[in-house]
Protein backbone atom coordinates (compact mmCIF):
# COMPACT_ATOMS: atom_id res chain seq x y z
CA UNK A 1 0.00 0.00 0.00
CA UNK A 2 1.33 3.55 -0.95
CA UNK A 3 1.70 5.62 1.91
CA UNK A 4 0.18 8.94 2.07
CA UNK A 5 3.27 11.22 2.99
CA UNK A 6 6.51 11.17 1.66
CA UNK A 7 9.76 12.48 3.34
CA UNK A 8 12.09 15.13 1.53
CA UNK A 9 15.07 17.36 2.75
CA UNK A 10 15.28 20.86 1.61
CA UNK A 11 18.84 22.28 3.24
CA UNK A 12 19.24 20.57 6.49
CA UNK A 13 15.06 20.67 7.41
CA UNK A 14 12.56 17.55 6.45
CA UNK A 15 9.57 18.01 5.13
CA UNK A 16 6.06 16.13 4.42
CA UNK A 17 4.54 15.67 1.19
CA UNK A 18 0.98 14.38 1.06
CA UNK A 19 0.45 12.39 -2.01
CA UNK A 20 -3.20 13.02 -2.40
CA UNK A 21 -3.03 16.90 -2.22
CA UNK A 22 0.75 17.85 -2.58
CA UNK A 23 0.77 20.05 0.38
CA UNK A 24 4.20 20.26 2.10
CA UNK A 25 4.91 20.99 5.48
CA UNK A 26 7.81 20.96 7.42
CA UNK A 27 8.32 18.46 9.92
CA UNK A 28 10.05 20.91 11.94
CA UNK A 29 13.38 18.99 12.34
CA UNK A 30 16.84 18.46 11.08
CA UNK A 31 17.01 15.28 12.76
CA UNK A 32 16.35 12.28 10.38
CA UNK A 33 15.50 10.16 12.62
CA UNK A 34 12.98 12.00 14.42
CA UNK A 35 11.60 13.04 11.06
CA UNK A 36 10.86 9.27 10.00
CA UNK A 37 9.51 9.11 13.52
CA UNK A 38 6.71 11.74 13.05
CA UNK A 39 6.47 10.81 9.39
CA UNK A 40 5.04 7.52 10.12
CA UNK A 41 2.99 9.18 12.88
CA UNK A 42 1.52 10.58 9.98
CA UNK A 43 0.97 7.85 7.70
CA UNK A 44 -0.11 5.68 10.64
CA UNK A 45 -2.76 8.26 11.50
CA UNK A 46 -4.42 7.65 7.96
CA UNK A 47 -4.47 4.12 8.59
CA UNK A 48 -5.49 3.85 12.28
CA UNK A 49 -6.79 7.48 13.65
CA UNK A 50 -8.01 5.80 17.06
CA UNK A 51 -4.33 3.85 17.70
CA UNK A 52 -3.11 6.91 16.84
CA UNK A 53 -4.94 8.94 19.14
CA UNK A 54 -4.10 6.37 22.30
CA UNK A 55 -0.46 6.55 21.37
CA UNK A 56 -1.09 10.29 21.51
CA UNK A 57 -2.55 10.22 24.64
CA UNK A 58 -0.54 8.48 26.18
CA UNK A 59 2.55 10.56 24.62
CA UNK A 60 0.85 13.50 26.46
CA UNK A 61 0.44 11.47 30.02
CA UNK A 62 4.08 11.42 29.82
CA UNK A 63 4.52 14.60 29.72
CA UNK A 64 1.95 16.25 32.03
CA UNK A 65 0.45 13.23 33.92
CA UNK A 66 -2.29 15.93 34.73
CA UNK A 67 -3.71 16.29 31.23
CA UNK A 68 -6.38 12.97 31.21
CA UNK A 69 -7.83 14.38 33.83
CA UNK A 70 -7.71 17.93 33.52
CA UNK A 71 -11.47 19.46 32.64
CA UNK A 72 -12.94 22.64 31.12
CA UNK A 73 -13.83 23.12 34.91
CA UNK A 74 -10.16 23.98 35.40
CA UNK A 75 -9.69 25.73 32.61
CA UNK A 76 -12.80 28.37 33.45
CA UNK A 77 -11.55 28.56 37.52
CA UNK A 78 -7.93 29.49 35.80
CA UNK A 79 -8.96 32.11 33.40
CA UNK A 80 -12.02 33.74 35.94
CA UNK A 81 -9.09 34.59 38.14
CA UNK A 82 -7.85 36.69 36.43
CA UNK A 83 -8.38 40.37 36.03
CA UNK A 84 -9.70 42.85 38.32
CA UNK A 85 -12.47 41.78 40.95
CA UNK A 86 -15.54 42.63 39.15
CA UNK A 87 -14.09 40.95 36.06
CA UNK A 88 -13.62 37.92 37.61
CA UNK A 89 -17.09 37.82 38.97
CA UNK A 90 -18.50 38.40 36.17
CA UNK A 91 -16.30 35.42 34.40
CA UNK A 92 -17.90 33.42 37.12
CA UNK A 93 -21.39 34.26 36.60
CA UNK A 94 -20.67 33.28 33.19
CA UNK A 95 -19.02 30.12 33.16
CA UNK A 96 -21.50 28.96 35.33
CA UNK A 97 -23.98 29.54 33.29
CA UNK A 98 -26.22 26.81 31.30
CA UNK A 99 -24.43 27.62 28.36
CA UNK A 100 -21.23 25.54 29.62
CA UNK A 101 -22.90 22.94 31.35
CA UNK A 102 -22.01 20.42 28.31
CA UNK A 103 -18.42 20.84 28.81
CA UNK A 104 -17.93 21.92 32.17
CA UNK A 105 -16.46 18.34 33.30
CA UNK A 106 -16.01 17.24 29.83
CA UNK A 107 -12.15 16.40 30.05
CA UNK A 108 -9.89 18.65 27.59
CA UNK A 109 -8.48 15.22 25.44
CA UNK A 110 -11.93 14.10 24.82
CA UNK A 111 -13.49 17.64 23.44
CA UNK A 112 -14.52 18.10 20.35
CA UNK A 113 -16.01 20.43 18.24
CA UNK A 114 -19.39 19.87 18.24
CA UNK A 115 -18.87 20.47 21.88
CA UNK A 116 -17.63 24.32 20.94
CA UNK A 117 -20.90 24.51 18.34
CA UNK A 118 -23.23 23.73 21.07
CA UNK A 119 -22.17 26.04 23.31
CA UNK A 120 -22.32 28.69 20.34
CA UNK A 121 -25.89 27.46 19.59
Amino acid sequence: MKQRFRMYRRGQTFYAQCSQTGKQQSLKTKDEEAAKEILAGMNGAVKAPQIQREVALATLAVCDPASRHRTWENVFDAYAATGEPQTRERKLREFKSKHYSHIRDKALVDTVAEDFYEILA
